[in-house]
């Protein structure tokens, strides 16, 4: 873990305390161990780091990879990061938001709202995926949550529903909802039992059953 100079430590209260910082601080990466790191608006940062805390990006603003262990992850309206990463919580994108990568967790859920793109792979473990009105590059992965699109949503990849380590069956298996107008270009790998809820109006790649 890096620590501070304490040139920086000035810098970085600037980052936190003012409401708008005009200087482009793109090469401040900001590292912490105890507490949550939160971007101002229309701020340009470098890489985020944190172990015990959330992480909110507010409206505007640019980061490199965002990246937690024990909380959630927050990215407001028109934020531009490479990446973003927790292992406890949930990660909530905004509208109008660009990531060059992809985002993941393994005890949460992701959301992304309208008018957004991903370059990567969304993935989860414990959590559900739900997009409306954006365009996700890659795959969505989950293992014991649901996934739902709306609103237009376009996935150039696969859905995969992976095994659970030592599945047995479940009462009541996750759900696959897509709704009219969705598009999804890829396939549909479930390795696992899920429910499926898919409008006749939406458009989706072939449905491979691998549990079968």
């Amino acid at each position: 873990m890096r620590t501070f100079r304490p040139s920086l430590m000035l810098t970085l209260a600037a980052l936190l305390y003012l409401p708008v910082v005009q200087a482009d601080s793109r090469n401040l990466n900001i590292d912490k161990v105890m507490g949550g790191i939160t971007i101002p608006e229309d701020t340009v940062v470098g890489n985020l780091e944190t172990i015990n805390g959330g992480i909110t990006v507010e409206d505007g603003s640019e980061a490199g990879t965002v990246e937690t262990v024990n909380g959630g992850i927050e990215l407001g309206d028109r934020v531009k990061v490479h990446s973003a990463a927790t292992v406890n919580g949930s990660i909530e994108v905004k509208e109008d938001v660009r990531i060059e990568e992809g985002l993941s967790t393994v005890n949460g859920g992701i959301s992304v709202e309208e008018n957004s793109r991903i370059g990567g792979d969304l993935e989860t473990v414990n959590g559900g995926i739900q997009i409306r009105g954006s365009v996700i590059d890659g795959n969505l992965t989950t293992v014991n949550g649901s996934i739902r699109l709306r609103d237009k949503a376009r996935v150039r990849g696969d859905i995969i529903f992976e095994k659970p380590q030592g599945y047995s069956g479940y009462p009541k298996p996750p759900m696959l909802r897509i709704d009219a107008g969705v598009s999804v270009e890829g396939m549909i790998h479930l390795y696992r039992e899920i429910r499926l809820d898919i409008s006749e109006d939406a458009s989706v790649g072939e449905i491979i059953r691998h549990y079968l």
